[in-house]
């Protein structure tokens, strides 16, 4: 059968691309020493992170508002008698599955409305630095043996980020650094499963359109994996597929925020490589070159790229796989916001002004 021929050669050139890409790691063995210290850095992670969020937006947290949809979508839609709505609501169109679980959780645990807010807020800030924090547990040395810069890695990843997006609308855009870690273990381990808890994934999965983006690395990681994540990313891939019918079927209702657009296939493809490139520059920049043309920023990330790829394919280690999979969310994010919001993100490039 070609079609099983075409497949096994496909399977068989990704394992041994996978071999060639981790041989400086087949001789090294993972340091198991100390194996209460990666937990003791797990929860100092989460509570760094939690006190630096409280108090760096302690009026906003304490003063018990709701924020955005928090009040007019999620609090409605956990007390509607229906279960599909209190699960399945959309908001902008997309299906934002977490949060509307916590809010399922606050109503069937009758909290009184005042302490909703506390509660959602709290959750959201809480599942944020968790998500981020598993970074530093044992599992993930093969990746980063030392366990002081995992730690600074998700301690960094924890507080760069704006305080919106730790709010309980927008918490879920943390579960990319939480799927890219654990495909990147799924990638580089050949003897071990993932941690039960990656099964955590297909419900990420189900939340905000910008997570579809760790599809792609995972199903690729998926066919040289061992079986749990196979069957992770089965489940992931049909949730995310829901996710994009969703999308699509509330484009053509014109309930979500993604606008059609009739721009070209070739200026879509053109606008997600321009993006994917000024990106990459202006992450590589900082925040004190945000003034710098747009195409200098392009040109910076083309060089920084090549630089990437170089040093990947030359040290040929277990962090360049993580690296490799962080270059992908950044592509297939790109892809995502020029194919789904061209009317904002086409050949004008205007959010790399900003």
């Amino acid at each position: 059968n070609l079609k099983n021929t075409m497949l096994r050669s496909v399977l068989s050139y990704l394992q041994l691309s996978r071999n060639w890409m981790l041989h400086n790691e087949s001789t090294q063995l993972v340091n198991d020493d100390h194996p209460r210290r990666p937990i003791l850095f797990f929860l100092l992670c989460i509570v760094s992170s939690c006190v630096y969020v409280v108090a760096l937006q302690y009026q906003w947290l304490l003063s018990g508002a709701m924020y955005a949809e928090m009040g007019t979508n999620y609090f409605p839609k956990a007390n509607d008698p229906s279960l599909y709505e209190n699960l399945f609501a959309t908001d902008a169109g997309y299906i934002p599955l977490p949060p509307r679980m916590i809010a399922l959780l606050g109503s069937l645990l009758n909290l009184p409305a005042s302490i909703i807010p506390y509660f959602y807020s709290g959750s959201a800030i809480v599942l944020a630095a968790v998500m981020v924090s598993t970074f530093c547990l044992r599992p993930f040395r093969i990746l980063i043996q030392n366990d002081a810069l995992r730690f600074l890695t998700a301690i960094t990843i924890a507080m760069v980020a704006d305080f919106e997006t730790r709010t309980f609308i927008n918490f879920s855009y943390f579960s990319a650094f939480f799927i890219a870690t654990i495909t990147a273990l799924a990638f580089v381990e050949k003897n071990r499963e993932v941690p039960w808890w990656s099964w955590f994934i297909p419900l990420l999965i189900l939340s905000k359109p910008a997570i579809l983006a760790t599809l792609p690395a995972m199903v690729i990681t998926a066919m040289v994996s061992n079986r749990r994540f196979r069957n992770i990313t089965i489940v992931s891939t049909v949730l995310g597929c829901l996710q994009i019918i969703q999308l699509f079927i509330s484009q053509s209702n014109q309930s979500t925020i993604f606008p059609a657009s009739d721009n070209t296939l070739l200026l879509k493809v053109t606008a997600t490589i321009e993006y994917f490139l000024g990106f990459i520059g202006k992450i590589g920049l900082g925040p004190f070159f945000h003034k710098l043309p747009v195409s200098t920023s392009i040109y910076i990330g083309l060089v920084l790229f090549s630089l990437m790829i170089l040093l990947i394919l030359w040290r040929r280690k277990a962090p360049g796989i993580l690296a490799l999979i962080g270059l992908t969310l950044i592509f297939f994010q790109s892809m995502i916001n020029v194919f789904a919001m061209n009317v904002s993100w086409n050949q004008d490039l205007f959010h790399l002004q900003h």
